[in-house]
């Protein structure tokens, strides 16, 4: 199409564009005289004729949204429905515009009359989440849905919710991290029903997030370690605990794990999976999960049984894991510990030892090598006093000898 085609054609789409607003001003009963004398043009039709001898050198657009070629030689339209934007794709520029044409035709907009929460969170979730984030994220985020929101404030109408309301639902929940994550969630809905103008103002901006102290992270000390160790050997899980608290695993990864997974000869595990509330696969906690980790001796003595096995070399659920555990600890009289306890004490082993922090931070697949340094390696009470007993000598050695001695000298005269 050339130039002067072009500018034909606009200044057609134009004058028809203002005719048909003028026409949709009128009353029924006026249209039904105009249409006597007046006939609308399909501007859609009217374009596809002039484009026909257009060909892929040109770009076309519909509605204001461009059909642009990619590198791979394939042609794309991005277009927006309900604040998401989606993506169209074809061989020619011709069928990915026809694609859009036909796509947009369907594109249901989120109704915005008197819905509800529960109703808005429903919508929320399936255009925000699903499929957006790890199938255990959205497994939680149903969960306190359902039991702290849906049953306290979810029938009512999201124009009339008040700030006193989300007020008192937090304050009705128990648990800090609970209370965080319902928080969590409203802010998002609120912040996505503003932008879709579902509400006029959004009161979480009103709501200061909840504050919610994290327990610290504890290690066995080398006394608990054995004890652990010693009442373990008689649990069925006996081999899945000594390598949990040998390798530093997470305790879903450990479950994930086969044996192909293990080069023996290299002494190498090749974390790269985990298991969700449902026992089914899916990929590991973070990017840095993934992550290939050296095969310590304690742990390939025990791996090296299951060599034969297929699939999960240990396949247990996540309730039944949790349970033995529960049933050692118990035995061993031990209060306060947790099954990431014993990651826990594998990073503070290692630390005790002058392994460097970026080294561990490797091998646990920390993001940071902040969460290894400050949540994880506290060191314990018995090594530190151990340590002191060991090191004063050479430590005092260490200090200039001329402050020593005026230092000694002067606390003898005082005396």
């Amino acid at each position: 199409m050339s130039q002067i085609q072009h500018k034909i054609f606009d200044q057609i789409e134009d004058t028809f564009a203002s005719a048909i607003r003028y026409y949709d001003g009128f009353v029924d009963g006026q249209k039904a005289k105009v249409k006597e004398n007046f006939k609308l043009i399909d501007f859609d039709s009217i374009k596809n004729m002039c484009l026909k001898t257009k060909g892929d050198t040109e770009q076309l657009k519909y509605k204001n949204i461009k059909i642009t070629k990619r590198n791979d030689n394939r042609w794309q339209a991005r277009y927006r429905e309900n604040g998401v934007y989606k993506y169209i794709y074809d061989k020619t520029q011709q069928g990915c515009y026809d694609k859009l044409k036909s796509v947009l035709k369907n594109v249901k907009k989120v109704e915005t009359k008197n819905k509800t929460l529960f109703e808005w969170i429903d919508i929320w979730k399936k255009i925000y989440k699903f499929g957006k984030i790890k199938e255990s994220t959205y497994y939680h985020i149903e969960l306190n849905v359902k039991k702290h929101i849906d049953k306290n404030i979810g029938n009512m109408e999201m124009n009339k919710i008040k700030t006193m309301d989300i007020e008192c639902l937090l304050n009705e929940i128990e648990g800090g991290r609970a209370k965080q994550s319902v928080y969590t969630i409203l802010k998002d809905a609120f912040n996505k029903a503003l932008k879709n103008k579902i509400i006029k103002d959004d009161i979480m901006l009103n709501i200061e997030k909840p504050k919610h102290k994290s327990k610290e992270s504890k290690a066995f000390t080398r006394e608990e370690q054995s004890k652990f160790l010693k009442f373990l050997m008689d649990s069925p899980l006996k081999d899945y605990f000594t390598v949990l608290l040998f390798q530093g695993m997470r305790r879903n990864e450990l479950l994930a794990l086969n044996i192909e997974d293990i080069d023996f000869d290299k002494k190498t595990i090749n974390i790269c999976k985990s298991i969700n509330e449902k026992n089914v696969i899916t990929s590991p906690k973070t990017d840095t999960s993934n992550r290939m980790m050296p095969l310590f001796n304690e742990s390939a003595e025990i791996l090296v049984k299951y060599k034969s096995k297929k699939g999960r070399i240990f396949n247990y659920g996540r309730n039944k894991v949790q349970n033995e555990f529960s049933k050692i600890v118990e035995k061993c009289n031990f209060d306060g510990f947790t099954i990431h306890s014993l990651r826990h004490t594998f990073i503070t082993r290692w630390t005790e030892i002058g392994a460097p922090s970026k080294l561990i931070q490797k091998w646990v697949g920390h993001s940071d090598n902040k969460i290894t340094e400050k949540v994880y390696t506290k060191i314990n009470s018995d090594y530190e006093n151990s340590l002191v007993a060991q090191k004063q000598e050479e430590f005092t050695k260490n200090f200039d000898t001329h402050f020593d001695t005026l230092f000694l000298s002067k606390n003898k005269k005082e005396r």
